[in-house]
């Protein structure tokens, strides 16, 4: 895990020393090391659904409150992910609003938990 953080750091001073030289090739080292760093987190991907799976077990929730919470983190990850690539290509503009349109997406994922949350609130003050 430290060796991708560590290789990570070493691409990022990499892409700095080169972007001067030459842009282009400064913009593919970062995406290239965004694509390791990418492909090193889904591995660990399996421990964080087993974890889910547990709770999910435990708590006796409805596993549709667990799936959204799976899109919200997915969602979450593809637009941060998508607006860094915007920054990192000079295009703060459409970073921005790719930020924005992100976390309109999440409150639209998330407005069914927060219906089922309101509902249990009025049963809690209503008994």
């Amino acid at each position: 895990m430290i060796q991708i953080i560590l290789a990570g750091a070493a691409a990022a001073m990499l892409a700095l020393w080169v972007r001067p030289l030459k842009p282009e090739y400064g913009i593919f080292l970062s995406l290239g090391a965004m694509l390791l760093l990418i492909g090193a987190a889904l591995s660990q991907l399996d421990v964080i659904l087993d974890l889910i799976r547990q709770l999910m077990d435990a708590t006796g929730l409805e596993p549709v409150y667990f799936r959204i919470l799976l899109k919200i983190m997915g969602l979450a990850w593809i637009s941060q992910l998508a607006s860094d690539i915007c920054k990192e290509a000079g295009c703060g503009s459409i970073s921005r609003q790719i930020d924005i349109y992100g976390k309109l997406l999440i409150l639209s994922v998330s407005l069914p938990v927060i219906t089922a949350l309101i509902e249990t609130i009025e049963t809690l003050f209503a008994a």
